[in-house]
């Protein structure tokens, strides 16, 4: 970490230069991710009702972290003016910043949820994404938040990522997908796709319930991740909940992918935000890469 960020981290911290930061941008988080990522479509009223929640949560007392639907959708030639697009991914992670212990798991199945194309005033440029959860099968134990900061971590009983598809499972509940690629790897120049590149890289994410700073307390390892986010901690503290996530990429490849659900039963029907076993997936795309995961606060 430079030594620059160290220094304005730590004057933040003893509060100055309050007046002089707009913002602070500090990267921190390293991981390998291989998976597929899609869009599906929910209705706007559900897409509503989740940003509803969240702006008028406790968290909001920072009216600046509100956040609002396009007035158009990003993809009109998919969706309908009732319709809104969910992000979901499935994907085996591996934090390159952590070694491997009986306490930690650095390597394993984690799939998110995400609300995309939102923006912080009416009207505005749709691009923040708000975090709804990153899921992880529970009896990993203790996972790294390289992925994310912003979205809470909810273990499930089940996760399986192949090359086939992914399975999710938690008590009664089933989520069930397949994948099938082109061979070799196509990537057309579309809109869509332009929309996975610039979600991946231009992307600036919110979390429905602030950053989650507590794993290295829980876990202490002498680590960069953990000496930089302890460097960093009271700076997120106090900007939360206007605490941002965004990505660079060190190398990846996005390849076209189909996917399709075969079995999704009521319980992640809810947690999709869809009402019935089909789903129109809009798009999927199939990446593997090494990624950088940066903090920006106050972001916005």
């Amino acid at each position: 970490m430079k030594l620059s960020v160290f220094l304005i981290s730590f004057l933040l911290s003893l509060g100055y230069l309050s007046f002089i930061v707009n913002a602070v941008e500090v990267e921190a988080a390293h991981y390998e991710w291989i998976g597929v990522m899609a869009y599906v479509a929910i209705d706007r009223k559900t897409a509503q009702n989740i940003l509803d929640s969240y702006n008028g949560s406790p968290l909001d007392e920072c009216k600046d972290s509100r956040l609002y639907l396009p007035d158009t959708t990003e993809f009109p030639d998919l969706l309908t003016s009732d319709q809104h697009a969910m992000y979901i991914d499935f994907g085996m992670v591996r934090s390159t910043d952590f070694e491997e212990s009986p306490h930690i798991s650095i390597y394993g199945p984690e799939s998110a949820l995400m609300l995309p194309f939102l923006s912080n005033t009416p009207g505005g440029t749709p691009d923040l994404t708000l975090a709804l959860a990153q899921y992880y099968q529970r009896d990993r134990g203790e996972v790294p938040r390289s992925s994310t900061i912003v979205a809470p971590f909810i273990p499930i009983d089940f996760i399986s990522v192949t090359d086939e598809g992914s399975v999710w499972r938690n008590g009664n509940d089933v989520l069930e997908v397949s994948f099938d690629f082109p061979d070799p790897c196509t990537t057309p120049l579309n809109k869509m796709a332009d929309a996975f590149k610039n979600f991946a890289n231009t992307q600036y994410e919110l979390g429905i319930s602030g950053p989650d700073l507590q794993f290295c307390d829980r876990n202490p390892v002498q680590n960069e991740y953990c000496t930089t986010l302890q460097c960093i901690k009271y700076g997120l503290q106090c900007a939360a909940p206007n605490v941002c996530q965004k990505y660079t990429q060190a190398n990846s490849d996005l390849c076209d992918a189909t996917m399709t659900f075969i079995n999704l039963t009521e319980g992640f029907q809810k947690i999709i935000g869809v009402s019935d076993n089909v789903v129109q997936v809009l798009q999927a795309k199939r990446v593997y890469g090494n990624f950088t995961a940066s903090y920006v606060y106050p972001c916005l």
